[in-house]
């Protein structure tokens, strides 16, 4: 297992990152996501009362709806050092990196016994990761509708690495 991480590491490092520059500061407690809010400080109470009420969540597309729209709601922020935090970490820090915010969602997914694809591939020649679920992308760094694997390679999305997650 060490070694399965430490090649996606390795690879991940060699692809560029998430090569996004337009984060918040990993230090900064008053960070503004990319999206334009401060939404990510909002307290996970808040989040499910508010929002799961117009979610099916009796439903596998309802739950992973639900999970993509919390972790799009936490704060993308920057990690210069590209260090991978595990799914605890983002949530205490209120927020991380592209690959922080999909290991999150596919913890969550696993955790509802939802079977995942963790992607590590470029977005327009950057490193970057998402989530795939029934074959759609889950972008994990803003909340957008979920999008066919079709449509995120004519977007982009250039997969290198895909790892289930079940």
């Amino acid at each position: 297992m060490k070694r399965l991480i430490f090649g996606l590491l390795l690879i991940f490092l060699v692809l560029g990152g998430c090569g996004n520059n337009s984060y918040a500061a990993p230090n900064d407690i008053n960070a503004v996501d990319k999206r334009g809010s401060n939404s990510g400080s909002l307290p996970i109470s808040f989040w499910l009362s508010s929002n799961l009420e117009s979610i099916n969540i009796s439903t596998v597309a309802g739950e992973v709806l639900g999970a993509y729209w919390f972790v799009t709601d936490l704060n993308l922020l920057d990690d210069p050092t590209d260090f991978w935090q595990t799914s605890q970490e983002t949530l205490n820090r209120g927020g991380g990196d592209c690959e922080d915010l999909s290991f999150l969602l596919a913890s969550l997914l696993l955790s509802r016994g939802i079977d995942s694809v963790v992607a590590i591939g470029t977005f327009d020649g950057d490193g970057h990761m998402w989530v795939e679920v029934d074959g759609k992308i889950y972008e994990t760094t803003k909340f957008i509708l979920p999008f066919s694997i079709e449509e995120g390679n004519k977007f982009g999305y250039i997969p290198k690495i895909k790892v289930l997650v079940r």
